[in-house]
């Protein structure tokens, strides 16, 4: 949620992911001050990939499209590795054409979002 340093008489908090935590001071007689602290984090962009909805692929043949919002890094999967493999590194999906059939792709985020 939130990073604390403290240097001298200065306080510095920094936000590193979106919540509240709760901070606690402590002066050398042992006097406790709480602060609160909210980080706002920016809107997340939905997961989306630039492929279209339905892909034709032919046998031997492979197709790469775009990977991006959600939070990185990203995992995809084929429902059937026997028709469609695929392969993913950084944002850059791979589909390759194995044999005849159907597959489903699933792409999720770091957050298991698809």
């Amino acid at each position: 949620m939130a990073a604390v340093s403290l240097q001298g008489v200065n306080l510095t908090i920094t936000g590193l992911t979106a919540g509240t935590a709760s901070i606690f001071v402590r002066d050398s007689a042992g006097t406790i001050v709480t602060l609160r602290v909210t980080v706002v984090g920016a809107a997340i962009v939905p997961l989306f990939t630039t492929a279209p909805p339905s892909v034709t692929i032919a046998i031997s043949s492979t197709q790469t499209y775009g990977v991006g919002g959600g939070t990185g890094p990203y995992t995809a999967t084929s429902s059937n590795v026997s028709v469609a493999d695929v392969s993913l590194v950084g944002n850059s999906l791979t589909v390759t054409g194995i044999t005849a059939g159907a597959a489903n792709v699933v792409i999720r985020d770091s957050q298991a979002r698809r």
